[in-house]
């Protein structure tokens, strides 16, 4: 798709909003790129609206035969939980964009094991105008971090967690083109679930190897990268995915 990739990428130069669903690792179960162009409309939560009006609004777009594609924000799934509404952060103040989503008709598509696409592409692909990184550092200096860590295992030492993930932030400055950006990102690091969405006056950049979840009819698939093991076909085969997970260096929580 490298060709198709850099024409479709040139013709999204002239588009304000869009959401491009890219895979660049192709299996079985992923086979497929989809582009969702033009919404009819736009679809946004802020923070202190009621989150289950705001789905119930999604599902009767589903439900209408509409396509939703866009983004959830971390902090929307304190308010999915009653028992954690109270937990949202401070930062997220009152106001704050925590979803946004374009309705959309059915998306174009292009089938990574035939080559049919039905992507704006016509093969005759413009150069993207270049981009600049300036100022990369992390969120974090190292002497915060370092305390941070120290009293992540005090709590693990301590019982009140299991587990942590905890992570920070890399800052840098901007100029140029996303699009050029992003198709240098999925150069160097392909994955099976890239996107690129551009709703607004901002756009966000992904490139993630997890399938968080993925519904199909009644069947909801999810794919975690560590931490989880299938089912066996016996209770003996169980204690070796169990001895397995507990020996594997991967999944291991280092104290």
């Amino acid at each position: 798709m490298d060709k198709q990739l850099k024409s479709l990428l040139s013709a999204l130069q002239d588009q304000q909003e869009y959401v491009f669903f890219d895979t660049s690792r192709v299996d079985s179960e992923n086979n497929q790129s989809f582009l969702f162009l033009e919404p009819s409309k736009s679809l946004e939560f802020l923070t202190g609206e009621d989150p289950e009006s705001f789905v119930a609004e999604m599902e009767k777009i589903l439900a209408d035969g509409f396509y939703l594609a866009g983004w959830l924000s971390y902090e929307f799934g304190y308010l999915l939980e009653p028992q954690l509404a109270n937990s949202l952060p401070v930062g997220a103040k009152k106001g704050e964009l925590l979803a946004s989503f374009g309705v959309f008709a059915k998306p174009l598509s292009f089938d990574h094991d035939t080559g049919q696409t039905f992507l704006p592409t016509d093969g005759a692909a413009v150069s993207l105008p270049e981009f600049k990184i300036d100022n990369l550092h992390f969120s974090q200096e190292k002497e915060s971090y370092l305390e941070a860590i120290c009293r992540i295992k005090e709590y693990i030492k301590a019982g009140d967690t299991y587990q942590v993930n905890y992570t920070m932030k890399l800052l840098f400055d901007f100029s140029g083109s996303p699009l050029a950006f992003y198709r240098d990102l999925r150069r160097n690091q392909s994955v099976a679930y890239g996107a690129f969405v551009s709703l607004g006056d901002e756009q966000i950049l992904s490139l993630s190897p997890e399938l968080f979840f993925r519904i199909e009819t009644n069947s909801l698939l999810v794919r975690p990268m560590k931490g989880t093991m299938k089912r066996g076909r016996s209770n003996e085969e169980d204690l070796k995915f169990c001895e397995y997970l507990r020996e594997d260096s991967k999944n291991l929580v280092r104290m």
